[in-house]
């Protein structure tokens, strides 16, 4: 079964403005992307995600051509190895969009912009979220069980040191093995706060008398 991975839009927009803080690291990770040729392992984005580089590169560059640049090669020139997910499944009406969008924010807590990317993370079950805003989807792997949110250097890092113990397993095969160490890290953690004892009552009861 394929490895499915969102790519949050901040990843792109950062791999093609240079004066952004992440612009090597997020150009090395869409190189990593375009660069796969593994099937078992695939990249997936927000069809939003293009309302999103559109409006990030102009305000930023001021500059027409870089955005429709842009635009063009993530549409048609990556479509094959970031393919564009619609927010909902089947035809439905601009109207129920909405609504399954407000139920996706109440449920996550999600802001506007990312309830459209937590929608389509969940309705299409990803297993890794690759963001450098890990902290706006850490309620969203806290619900999904089995999704794992970490930033293009950190699944870089663990792919590079899982790659150098076992050089012939594929990638693939290695994120799996992350996220079953993410699943297992997180099943001690919650098992650790279940076994810590409750907290006592009685020394607030005495305040209480003493007041």
């Amino acid at each position: 079964m394929p490895i499915l991975v969102y790519i949050d839009s901040d990843v792109i927009i950062s791999s093609e403005i240079k004066s952004e803080s992440k612009h090597k690291e997020s150009k090395k990770f869409i190189k990593f992307i375009l660069d796969n040729k593994d099937n078992n392992l695939r990249f997936y984005t927000s069809i939003f995600t293009f309302l999103e580089l559109a409006s990030a590169m102009i305000r930023r560059t001021k500059n027409k051509d870089k955005t429709y640049s842009l635009l063009y090669r993530a549409k048609q020139t990556w479509k094959n190895k970031l393919g564009p997910l619609p927010p909902i499944s089947g035809r439905k009406s601009f109207t129920d969009l909405i609504d399954t969008l407000a139920e996706t924010a109440i449920k996550f807590r999600t802001t506007a912009g990312d309830t459209i990317h937590a929608h389509t993370i969940a309705e299409n079950d990803m297993k890794y979220v690759i963001t450098w805003n890990t902290r706006h989807f850490k309620r969203l792997e806290k619900k999904l069980k089995g999704l794992t949110v970490l930033t293009p250097v950190e699944i870089i890092e663990k792919l590079k040191k899982l790659k150098k113990e076992q050089p012939d397993i594929s990638i693939p095969t290695l994120l799996a093995k992350i996220l079953n160490h993410q699943k297992i890290k997180s099943s001690n953690n919650e098992r650790r706060i279940s076994a810590l004892p409750a907290a006592s009552s009685g020394k607030s009861k005495k305040r209480l008398k003493g007041d």
